[in-house]
Formats: structure tokens, sequence, C-alpha cells
């Protein structure tokens, strides 16, 4: 069941004047399920835990292309999260698909295991970009580290 694309876009349209991509955020079981946003001119980043097989899209088909990621969800910097959270490496990756997908007109689905925090820091990084950040009925608390994680290499533009 997808949520309705056309408000979004004459909300744009009308009030805006343009069209920008949009990035949310679901769960690792919206994913499976497919009861989430309309994939359309979309690509997944899925953000999974360590060593955990990723879940199969239940419309892989539709989305351009599909990002994984591994790393926990810790958001305070310390010799666990050095191992085990996010990495330089993964901030510059997920950064360069937002510059790539903001550049190109291109929706983000980002997912993460609940649809809260890894995914929630991603988004906001991308929203500090320019993306509309459409923000799902669900409790909002990004990861401060993902998210800062992220920033510092897009305000390096």
């Amino acid at each position: 069941m997808f949520i309705d694309m056309l408000v979004i876009q004459a909300y744009n349209i009308f009030l805006k004047g343009d069209i920008m991509p949009w990035i949310t955020r679901c769960s690792k079981k919206d994913i499976q399920c497919g009861t989430h946003i309309n994939p359309d001119n979309c690509i997944l980043i899925q953000i999974n835990d360590n060593c955990t097989e990723p879940p199969k899209p239940y419309y892989r088909h539709l989305f351009k292309l599909i990002y994984q990621f591994e790393f926990m969800d810790l958001d305070v910097e310390d010799e666990d999260s050095i191992i085990l959270g996010i990495t330089k490496n993964d901030a510059k990756n997920i950064a360069d698909i937002i510059k790539y997908c903001f550049t190109n007109n291109i929706n983000i689905l980002v997912h993460c295991v609940m649809g809260v925090s890894r995914s929630g820091g991603v988004c906001e990084a991308a929203e500090a970009f320019g993306f509309e950040y459409i923000r799902p009925d669900k409790i909002n608390c990004p990861n401060i580290l993902v998210k800062s994680s992220i920033l510092k290499i897009l305000n390096n533009r």
C-alpha cells in the first residue's frame, strides 16, 4: 500500500513552484511487506545490523538502485562505534548517494531495522542538504552520530 504522492507533488508545484526530490524512512518489515511510500523514481538505502542478511524488498523491481550498508545503531563515538558503528567510508558513500540523487532529482527511501534511528539520521542529513523529508507517522529519534557523520561530508561539498 503506497502513500499517495500526488498531494506532495501538488504542494511542491503550486506552493514552491518546483518539484524537489524527497526522502523518507521505513522499517525492515515495511520493505519486506511493501507497506511503504511508492518507490517511483526512487533508490533504496538498506541499513542492516552487522552480519545480518538484508531483507528482500517486496517491490525490488521498482527501485532504480539498491544500496546496502551494515552498521549498528550506536550514536556515541567510542571504541565500539569505531568498530561497529557508521564508518567514515559509509558516511562518504551515503553522502555521495544523497548528492547524486539531489542533482538528478531522484527520491530516496531509507530503511533500517525499526525505521527510526539510523534511517532517521540519514533522512535529517538529506533534509539539511535540500531534500523534502516526508516524515512517517512513527517515532522520530534520529541517530546523531549517523547524521553528523554524513553532514560533515555534505558540508564539505
